[in-house]
């Protein structure tokens, strides 16, 4: 459904207050202690500019659509940077429901970029050039690929987890 998408959809590149939104977002990344907290809070991020895109793509001005594409690539490369520090002995101890909630998150969010990819895809087709849908597939891989990879990280870590806390 559109408005389930549209509705995690923050302040949109162009709007008056987005750089308060992303400085707001940045200040809670830089205030969070906790890993699995500060991966969570970084997907939230990634979903909101997501639905950013999602919205922009509605209007004729592609201008601001391409940039939330590329605000969205920089929050999952945050979140992806989280995702690959290292864990302390303190992250290890801490409960798998914790990975858990997070792998479903972010399954949950590889499956919203996909479906976000194919009405965006769909309403570009007839705004857009042929190279310029080329271009834009481009970019919606590289974010399927990255979401999927950050899927599987936590899938493994989890996998780790589990074994550790077997032992």
């Amino acid at each position: 459904d559109e408005t389930v998408l549209d509705a995690e959809a923050g302040r949109a590149p162009g709007s008056l207050f987005y750089g308060l939104d992303r400085m707001m977002d940045n200040i809670k990344l830089g205030i969070t202690r906790s890993k699995e907290r500060k991966a969570e809070i970084a997907l939230k991020i990634a979903e909101e500019r997501m639905a950013e895109a999602n919205k922009l793509s509605k209007l004729n001005k592609p201008e601001r659509f391409e940039r939330a594409l590329q605000e969205q690539e920089k929050a999952q490369a945050k979140l992806d940077k989280i995702l690959n520090e290292n864990s302390t002995a303190e992250d290890v101890e801490k409960d798998l429901g914790v990975e858990s909630r997070l792998q479903m998150r972010l399954m949950n969010h590889t499956e919203k970029v996909t479906a976000i990819k194919n009405r965006i895809l769909e309403r570009q087709a007839g705004r857009m050039s042929a190279e310029q849908i080329a271009k834009l597939k481009e970019v919606f891989a590289r974010i399927e690929q990255k979401a999927i990879e950050q899927e599987n990280k936590t899938s493994m870590k989890q996998e780790k987890l589990k074994e550790k806390y077997k032992e």
